[in-house]
């Protein structure tokens, strides 16, 4: 609930009718999941939630104006992709994690604490998914101005692996 939270909704005719379905949806997953008590059915639902958050915001980015497409196009897709990788690759760990559990607890009794905290798959599923959270944040901050074609622009700065924006004007003025 909180990524699609995040994602921009500009001049929608949609109204009070995603908020009502995503609370519905959100309810019943959680009742479903409280009853069956099956993590196969709790992985689908999060498969299919970031599936629907990334879909919507290719949607998006595709109505991207035309004047946007030499700087902030490309680098919006590319933070697109980022926080799509780190759902796709953090959902896999997850699944290995969950698939070789038994294994990889045995394993980690064989060797060092650094290298079995290391192969502790579920905080790396963390990490990942931290991180895609992070580029999909950026990415929403973004181009909600390009699409409403706001008179701001703004510069995407990278600092290692995290990106932030800055708005032209405060860089003129200093």
């Amino acid at each position: 609930m909180q990524l699609l939270d995040e994602l921009p909704n500009p001049i929608s005719t949609i109204g009070i009718k995603l908020p009502v379905a995503l609370a519905l949806c959100s309810g019943t997953i959680s009742y479903v999941y409280i009853i069956i008590n099956d993590p196969v059915f709790h992985q689908v639902s999060y498969a299919l939630l970031v599936l629907c958050i990334v879909s919507r915001a290719i949607l998006l980015l595709r109505r991207v104006p035309d004047q946007y497409d030499t700087y902030e196009k490309p680098r919006l897709q590319l933070l697109l992709w980022l926080a799509a990788l780190g759902f796709i690759i953090s959902f896999a760990i997850w699944n290995i994690d969950n698939i070789f559990c038994v294994s990889l607890r045995s394993w980690r009794s064989t060797v060092s604490t650094l290298t079995g905290s290391v192969s502790e798959l579920h905080g790396w599923w963390h990490i990942g998914t931290a991180l895609g959270v992070y580029y999909f944040i950026v990415f929403c901050e973004w181009i909600q101005p390009v699409l409403v074609d706001s008179p701001n622009q703004y510069r995407l700065y990278w600092f290692g692996p995290l990106c932030y924006l800055r708005p032209l004007t405060k860089l003129k003025s200093l």
